[in-house]
């Protein structure tokens, strides 16, 4: 809780699937990485010097999304950080000025940190996605630009949790 409150300075790659913020707060530069290697899903302060953008471990999806994010959260106020209940998604605010239509905005960057499938997304103020760092290819939910927001656990799921194999299903009709 110590970024709500500070300044988004600039947004860096870390490496292929990793994005760092640098966040002004009182008397300091504070480092967040966001990081959604299908191994190693995380979210903390780290305190090393991002790589530069033309390090071959940078994707160019990578660096593209960085330039949306310098794009529309420049300058940005953390408004705040919040863990969705039952989830592994960090939902980040930030109150920000919309240049084309000069009226303050809000947008979200939402942090799914599911080992394998994690990914981040840039939301705005209608939880329409702007832009995500890996392409979604999930048969449940439709996670590309321009679309709503669906988090994963409002997607129907593909069987009974009490009953991960079905076999409820096959003693219902009388088969084994």
């Amino acid at each position: 809780q110590a970024l709500v409150g500070g300044r988004l300075r600039r947004a860096h790659c870390w490496d292929a699937l990793g994005i760092v913020f640098e966040i002004r707060t009182p008397g300091e530069t504070q480092r967040l990485l966001l990081d959604v290697h299908p191994l190693r899903t995380r979210i903390h302060r780290v305190s090393g010097k991002p790589k530069p953008t033309g390090d071959p471990s940078v994707s160019p999806q990578g660096k593209a999304f960085v330039a949306l994010l310098k794009k529309r959260l420049s300058g940005a106020s953390m408004a705040s950080v919040e863990r969705l209940a039952d989830e592994r998604i960090i939902r980040l605010g930030f109150d920000t000025w919309d240049h084309e239509n000069s009226q303050a905005e809000r947008c979200e960057m939402l942090c799914e940190l599911i080992p394998r499938f994690g990914n981040l997304y840039l939301l705005d103020r209608n939880s329409r996605i702007l832009g995500s760092l890996r392409s979604c290819h999930s048969k449940l939910r439709n996670l590309s630009g321009g679309n709503t927001y669906v988090s994963p656990s409002a997607c129907p799921s593909r069987g009974h949790p009490a009953d991960p194999l079905g076999l409820e299903s096959l003693a219902s009709d009388g088969s084994r």
